[in-house]
C-alpha cells in the first residue's frame, strides 16, 4: 500500500481588482517558447480571466514567466520577472527564476538526513556543507501539462512531473502535480500535491520574483502582509534549527501591513 504524502499551498499573489473592458496586453509569444530538451516537448501556456488578467507559464520547470494584472486605474502590468524567450531560460544561471522549487524548499545541513533510521547523502559538491535550496533541480524539469477549466469557469494549468526513486539523494518516487489557477478574483492560485510510494522528506514552492510596478524602481516601500503568528527559527548558515518561534517583538511580524 502506497504511502500519500498530500501538500496544498494557496498563494493569493494580486489583489481582488476588477477592470470593466479588456485590454490587448501585450502577452509573449507561445512560439518563443516551443522547442525540445532531452525529447520532450517544451511550451507557453496561457491562463485568462474575465477582467483581462493573464499569467503564462512554461513546463520548462513550471515557470512563470509573466502575470499581467490591473492596478486601481485599470492599467495593466506585468508584475513577474521573467525572460521572454526559453533561449534565455535554458542559457541562464539564474536558477530558481519563477520556478517550482523541489523536491526540497530549504537548507539541509551537509547535505544529509536522517529518516526511519536510514542516513540519506543528497546531491552536490562534496566540499559543499548546505544542500542548495531546492535540490533535485525541479526548476530544470519538464513537466507533462494539462490544460483544465475548473467548475467556475477558471482557467487552469496542471503539470505533473515523476521525480524517480534517488533523484538528487531523496528516497522514493514522488509523483508531484502542479496546478496554477487564474480566478475570477484576480488570484493567482498554486496548489502542490504529491504522492509517494515510499517515506521521504518533500517541500514544494514557487520562487517568483514581484514587482507590481512592472519591473520599475524598487521594492522597499512596498507594505507586506504575513498572516503568521510564528517562523523556522535558523541558525548560521540559513540552516533551520527546527525550533518554531512567534514573530512578536521581531522583525518578522508582518501581521498587520508595513513596509519590507
Amino acid at each position: 500500500m502506497m504511502n500519500k504524502l498530500k501538500i496544498l499551498a494557496l498563494a493569493a499573489v494580486l489583489g481582488m481588482i476588477s477592470c470593466q473592458s479588456r485590454v490587448a496586453l501585450p502577452l509573449l509569444s507561445a512560439s518563443a517558447f516551443d522547442t525540445t530538451v532531452n525529447g520532450q516537448t517544451i511550451s507557453l501556456y496561457t491562463l485568462t480571466n474575465a477582467s483581462g488578467s493573464a499569467v503564462q507559464i512554461t513546463n520548462y520547470g513550471g515557470r512563470v514567466v509573466s502575470l499581467w494584472t490591473p492596478d486601481r486605474e485599470g492599467n495593466f502590468r506585468d508584475v513577474v520577472l521573467g525572460f521572454d524567450n526559453i533561449a534565455d531560460y535554458l542559457s541562464s544561471k539564474s536558477g530558481n527564476q519563477g520556478a517550482v522549487v523541489g523536491r526540497y524548499a530549504n537548507r539541509i545541513e551537509d547535505r544529509r538526513f536522517t529518516l526511519d533510521s536510514v542516513e540519506y547523502l543528497l546531491a552536490g559538491n562534496e566540499a559543499a556543507r548546505i544542500a542548495p535550496v531546492g535540490v533535485a533541480d525541479f526548476n530544470r524539469a519538464i513537466f507533462t501539462p494539462k490544460p483544465v477549466t475548473n467548475a467556475r469557469k477558471e482557467q487552469s494549468l496542471e503539470l505533473n512531473y515523476l521525480s524517480p526513486d534517488g533523484e538528487a539523494g531523496f528516497p522514493g518516487n514522488a509523483d508531484v502535480t502542479v496546478i496554477y489557477t487564474l480566478t475570477n478574483d484576480n488570484e493567482l492560485k498554486i496548489e502542490y500535491i504529491a504522492t509517494t510510494d515510499r517515506p521521504t522528506v518533500l517541500s514544494l514552492t514557487n520562487h517568483s520574483f514581484f514587482n507590481l510596478r512592472g519591473g520599475e524602481g524598487d521594492i522597499y516601500d512596498y507594505e507586506l502582509y504575513v498572516n503568521a503568528d510564528s517562523y523556522l527559527e535558523i541558525k548560521e548558515g540559513t540552516i533551520p534549527t527546527g525550533n518554531i518561534v512567534t514573530v512578536e517583538g521581531t522583525p518578522l511580524d508582518f501581521r498587520t501591513p508595513i513596509p519590507i
